[in-house]
């Protein structure tokens, strides 16, 4: 289920399966013929998701079966959620975005379940899987580093945000960091309030103490819950600040309310307490992250509900271009009032009123916090008999900007009778206004306001008459003696936040330059000390006045306007402005007016850089040159405005004027200074900007003339330079973003600037400079894709050669790159670049055979470094297949792969493996008698890559072992040596799964095949037939092995090796080899007895002499004799625990006699003790001793090591070995049947009774 099917013909009577049970989709096919791939006209991720899960599905059983219990769920979960994602996007009905949120979660899980399992990282673009023909070798490289993370994550929520950032992150620059705050207030937890209430929220900072956002407000009624039922589900807010804990408390004194936030922070816990146990605020809180756009797309819900926004007192760490609010902050801060004849304090209550030019009070402008609309007025909390109240009650007032200019704030004083509490008896009155007459807004900070006194509201129903009047004490002037002494004060704090409206002066005297044109060289000279806040906030207002006073005045003013220009430019490169400069470039081309403006700027520009070389101090300069991006847009701009309104006049004055410019910085350029002087710093900074003037220059110039401007410039740095200098680094930055820009692109300008890039980097490579951002850089792509091959294929390969040399502790950068495949990529795509012609050229620039030959030893030794199967992880599957494509990596095994992965492989790429053979065979058949100079060397590559399972490779790489025989037969009259590498190398490969019986049969049919008509075909034949043998030994060794248990199969599979190795190949190390297997056999098996008669067998090689042995096995570096010592010591052991003491008696007394010829009758004494227990373990214990038969086995059915050979066994061993052992057929007879008939007779086994015999091999 789920396979992709062709249909070819649908029929109306019997098919191949009923047409339910296919789902028709539309696809393409690709690459039509045996390995050809349909895609489905579908989303990819659709695609991949499907692959995905069906893959997935199987390995989750597997899971439940090898019981990863924790691992199973948590894929389980996974997968649940890939398919509930999959269906919507099936359905088709997500948004743009949200569809982009969709994909993007997808992608993440299927990478996190990928990663689990150990299947392959699957490079993307746009969430879509890339295909590897279509991009270049390093610009995969780069997408399957990017995905590749050295961790392994569990399933839990911080493990797929991981994974969720690492896709956002490839794909855009991380946002800003803005985080809200979403506050629900359901009800107060007290039904024994009594009165009504009012709620207000905000963010404290407990640091500086003060407010960070503007309050919250909400009304509940004497139950708790919300005063409008209506607005129960709308009880919430946003928050857009970062986030402070807060905690609901009673103030005890009433005079301290104003101080609560402090005392709470302070712990200053006598000044308030829970306001009780039963009472408390029901409010939901959820922490948000992003800004408000991708709030709305992913919350449309809380928005819906119209959730209020409760903002930040003042702008975001980052100004966003288009952000409008005109909000003003006024806080109700203190008083100090007379009693006014009265024996007690007064009940002071404030109304507050906001009244335009014409003296009518603002509906709906002034505002107790957000959550509730604005009202007409403001009604303060009430402190009773208190003449000196602090409030600390903060208001907004949302005032249009058109409105505030004439507009002033009233604040009315009334006393609030405790007898008579329906009368509120006026008696003063204070006013602020909220502009000045120069346009500048109220200054923000605490003002001193001017109490008025008024006992009737008609006095106040005029306001022209008091707006004659003082506002504030710190204006009075100095002769008004009478105010200046009065002891009534009322304190507010105002804070302005307006992106229209400004309080400075200076920034006002700027904007009204033609008013005041006077001041014009002053206002220039105090921009620098402008905040940025305000510059940004009037931005093309400020530009637009720049270039109009240089218009107007030029000469005048020109250097400071310039100057002007360019701190607003730098200003923009801060983090917190940033986002402005699209604003700047939208003024450039939409707005910018200046078209005399370039002459100006290019005459400033080259002023300035004439007088670096001789200037002492170069801070200025720098900054003019960190500006340079946007001072040739604007010359750029300019020009093209003068041109469309002249028709193109003066075009000649204006090249003249660009090529003298870059005169004068190429001069400064050319300058050889030391790293750390000033001069080579500033041409750092030049360096650094200069790639980005490339795109304004090809708005007028050609891409030719360009690339000249750029080949000049760059040509005319310092050839030479110290190592240490920063300014090499620098160079190299900028020959990478020029090989990055459209310039080196365009063919037209490439072969312009090639020589130059080409220079450099040569100089690099050989002097082993700066070699970590070569290759870091996005250079390397075009570097080698477009690299003339002749003049740097031999630089870069000794490049190479010499850092793979160098210490760890000289380059520990550089080793990472290696190990993290980036020279390899980098050489795979030199190599795809490249043609025959190519090829042949390279060849033909060698004048003589010795150069060429090192020319090949280099770059073999480079592939021997680089090329390896270490190089790239082993989930990298594209990039190896990719690789396999270029040139042949011994990795691509097929047959380890899953099947739909091996299906996709060869409906992508088919099976290389082939061709790759072709290759190998080809070559080896142009060497000629150079081949002598392979063998015995290449046997065993060769011999790897014939046991691949690949019938077609094999018919092509096994003939290349009849030429070598051939080859060597002339050489030495023999193929000893191809003989004993071939069987040396055939046990260690067919060891580790190699091979399988179609390879044996193929190896012999076609060797004998070869052999037929060669004079030394007799030895031939002898050759093959003994490699035969010894492949159908050590397949039937390995599938024993494959066993479980140990049993009798195994045991006489490895005696049947062993035996051929000694009697039959003479391998005296191969055979000591598998006596050790067999001896672990029967120990594992708990057969002592023939543990120790296999031991023997090695023991019996060895003499008692001091002839020094190799380490081998398990066994130190040491003399024969103490070997030899060290095996009957063993070999005694395993028979007292077999209970063949009489065996090990013999031993001991052996070991015994040599112990006293060496006089070492400590040891002696030891023996003889041990000889003596057995034979007192002969006397006391008993033993069984069960009835043996020799068995033997006839047919050609039983496994090739069983033939015929007579084994001893029990009676009830044989039968459970022939039910066990996979011979359910045989048949047990007790006559033997005649040898001749033997080949003809069925499987059977024959038992002949006889004594007990026990055999040292089993």
């Amino acid at each position: 289920i789920g396979d992709t099917v062709q249909i070819l013909e649908k029929c109306e009577g019997t098919g191949i399966f009923p047409s339910s049970y296919i789902h028709l989709k539309n696809a393409h096919v690709k690459n039509k013929g045996q390995f050809e791939t349909v895609i489905p006209v579908e989303d990819s991720v659709i695609t991949e998701m499907t692959s995905a899960l069906r893959d997935w599905g199987a390995m989750w059983k597997q899971l439940y079966v090898k019981n990863e219990g924790d691992l199973f769920h948590r894929l389980w979960h996974v997968m649940n959620e890939i398919l509930d994602l999959r269906r919507q996007v099936l359905v088709g009905h997500l948004t743009h975005d949200r569809m982009r949120d969709v994909k993007q979660h997808i992608t993440a899980r299927l990478d996190w379940g990928n990663e689990q399992l150990g299947l392959d990282l699957v490079p993307r673009r746009e969430f879509s899987m890339v295909d590897p023909d279509e991009i270049s070798v390093t610009e995969l490289y780069r997408l399957v580093s990017g995905l590749h993370i050295p961790v392994i994550f569990s399933y839990t929520l911080s493990s797929l945000v991981q994974m969720e950032h690492r896709h956002r992150k490839k794909e855009t620059p991380a946002p800003a960091s803005t985080h809200h705050l979403f506050v629900h207030v359901k009800s107060l937890m007290n039904a024994n309030v009594g009165e009504e209430l009012e709620v207000f929220f905000h963010i404290y900072d407990g640091r500086e103490n003060r407010p960070l956002s503007e309050r919250f407000f909400v009304r509940l009624n004497k139950s708790g819950l919300p005063k409008s039922p209506e607005k129960t589900e709308r009880q919430c807010t946003l928050f857009f600040c970062s986030v402070l804990s807060f905690r609901c408390l009673r103030c005890n004194t009433e005079s301290e309310w104003n101080q609560i936030h402090e005392n709470i922070i302070k712990k200053v816990n006598s000044r308030y307490n829970l306001c009780g146990s039963n009472t408390g605020l029901a409010v939901a809180l959820q922490l948000l992250h992003g800004d408000i756009e991708q709030l709305r797309r992913e919350y449309m819900v809380l928005f819906t509900r119209g959730v209020s926004i409760t903002r930040k007192l003042g702008f975001s760490d980052v100004i966003m271009p288009g952000e409008m609010r005109n909000d003003l902050y006024i806080t109700l801060e203190k008083g100090e009032f007379e009693k006014g004849g009265k024996s007690v304090a007064r009940n002071v209550e404030i109304t507050v009123y906001v009244l335009d030019i014409d003296g009518q009070i603002l509906k709906g402008h002034v505002a107790a916090g957000s959550g509730e609309p604005g009202g007409d007025e403001y009604h303060s909390l009430v402190l009773y008999h208190n003449n000196g109240p602090r409030w600390a009650e903060q208001l907004k007032l949302p005032i249009p900007v058109d409105t505030f200019r004439g507009s002033h704030v009233r604040f009315e004083f009334r006393h609030c009778s405790t007898k008579d509490k329906g009368e509120k008896k006026l008696f003063g009155y204070s006013f602020v206004p909220l502009m000045q007459e120069d346009g500048r807004t109220l200054p923000d900070g605490t003002h001193e306001l001017i109490i008025h006194k008024c006992e009737e509201n008609t006095s106040l129903a005029d306001c022209s008459r008091y707006l004659k009047l003082p506002f504030s004490k710190a204006n009075l002037p100095s002769n008004n003696q009478t105010l200046k002494g009065t002891k009534e004060s009322f304190w507010i704090t105002s804070f302005l936040c307006s992106t229209k409206l400004t309080q400075n002066g200076d920034m006002l005297d700027l904007l009204k330059w033609r008013a005041h044109p006077e001041r014009i060289n002053d206002s220039l000279s105090k921009l620098k000390e402008i905040d940025g806040s305000e510059i940004v906030k009037f931005l093309q207002d400020t530009l637009d006045t720049l270039f109009g006073i240089l218009d107007e005045s030029s000469q005048r003013y020109g250097l400071k306007v310039f100057d002007s220009l360019v701190h607003i430019i730098n200003l923009l490169q801060d983090s917190k402005f940033q986002h402005f400069k699209p604003v700047m470039d939208t003024y450039i081309e939409s707005h910018f007016a200046g078209a005399l403006s370039y002459r100006d700027l290019i005459k400033v520009l080259k002023w300035y850089v004439d007088r670096i070389v001789d200037a002492e101090h170069q801070d200025h300069i720098q900054q003019v040159l960190k500006a340079s991006e946007y001072i040739f847009k604007y010359i750029i701009q300019s020009r093209r405005l003068f041109s469309l309104a002249t028709g193109g006049q003066n075009e000649e004055e204006f090249r003249v004027c660009i090529h003298e410019l870059f005169m004068s910085i190429r001069f400064f350029l050319s300058q050889e200074n030391k790293g750390t002087s000033p001069v080579a710093q500033t041409q750092a900074v030049f360096l650094r900007t200069f790639p980005a003037v490339y795109g304004e220059l090809l708005k007028i110039f050609t891409v030719r003339e360009v690339a000249g401007f750029v080949r000049e410039t760059l040509g005319s740095l310092p050839t030479t330079l110290h190592a240490d200098c920063p300014l090499e680094a620098v160079k190299l930055q900028c020959i990478a973003k020029t090989v990055e820009s459209q310039l080196y692109t365009n063919p037209e300008s490439r072969c312009i600037l090639l020589p130059v890039v080409l220079r450099v980097l040569q100089a690099h490579m050989q002097e082993q400079r700066d070699l970590v951002i070569v290759f870091q850089s996005q250079m390397c792509a075009f570097f080698f894709s477009f690299l003339i091959v002749e003049s740097l294929l031999g630089v870069l390969l000794r490049t190479i050669l010499e850092i793979s040399n160098r210490p760890q502790s000289t380059g520990p950068a550089m080793r990472l790159q290696f190990q993290d495949g980036e020279f390899v990529a980098c050489l795979l795509a030199l190599l795809r670049q490249m043609t025959d012609r190519h090829y042949q050229q390279l060849l033909q620039a060698f004048s003589s055979k010795d150069d060429l030959r090192d020319f090949l030893l280099q770059i073999f030794t480079v592939f021997r470094i680089l090329i390896r199967p270490e190089m790239f992880p082993k989930d990298w599957t594209v990039m190896r297949l990719v690789t396999n494509k270029i040139l042949y990596f011994p990795c691509l095994q097929l047959e380890s792969f899953s099947p739909s992965k091996r299906k996709k492989i060869l409906e992508k790429y088919g099976d290389m493996r082939v061709m790759m053979g072709c290759e190998i065979f080809s070559m080896w058949q142009n060497l000629g008698e150079h081949k002598l100079n392979f063998i015995p060397a290449m046997i065993g590559p060769f011999l790897e890559v014939t046991l691949v399972p690949q019938p077609d490779l094999r018919n092509v790489m096994i003939p290349i072992f009849h030429d070598m025989m051939d080859w060597e037969q002339r050489r030495s009259g023999n193929f000893k040596q191809v003989e004993a590498k071939l069987i040396d190398k055939l046990d260690s490969l067919m060891s580790e799964g190699k091979g399988d019986e179609t390879y044996r049969e193929l190896f012999n049919s076609i060797l004998l095949k070869k052999i037929e008509r060669e004079t030394w075909r007799e030895s031939g034949i002898s050759l093959i037939a003994t490699v035969t043998r010894l492949m159908e030994r050590l397949l039937d060794y390995r599938d024993c092995m494959k066993l479980g248990e140990v049993d009798g199969k195994k045991i006489g599979c490895t005696v049947s090796l062993l035996n051929f190795y000694k009697t039959e190949l003479n391998k005296e190390e191969m055979y000591i080899r598998y006596i050790h297997k067999l001896y672990d056999l029967h120990l594992k098996a708990q057969n002592y007895t023939e543990a120790s008669y296999t031991l023997l067998l090695y023991d019996e090689l060895l003499e008692w002499s001091d002839r020094p042995l190799r380490e081998f096995l398990n066994y130190p570096m040491q003399s024969e004799w103490q070997r030899k010592e060290y095996l009957h010591l063993t070999i005694v052991q395993n028979f007292d625990r077999g209970k063949c003491w009489e065996n090990g008696i013999i031993l001991c007394r052996e070991l015994a006699d040599q112990y006293e010829s060496y006089y070492d009758y400590r040891n002696l004494s030891k023996m003889r003790m041990m000889e003596a227990s057995l034979y007192d373990k002969i006397m006391d214990q008993q033993r069984l001793e069960p009835e043996f038969f020799r068995v033997g086995f006839y047919g050609k059915k039983f496994p090739f090591f069983l033939r015929v050979i007579k084994s001893p066994y029990s009676l009830g061993h044989m039968n459970n070995r022939l039910k066990a052992g996979g011979f359910p057929a045989a048949d047990a007879q007790r006559v033997p049947p005649r040898h001749r008939h033997a080949a003809r007779q069925p499987a059977r086994p024959d038992y002949i009774p006889g004594r007990r015999t026990v055999y040292p091999w089993l």
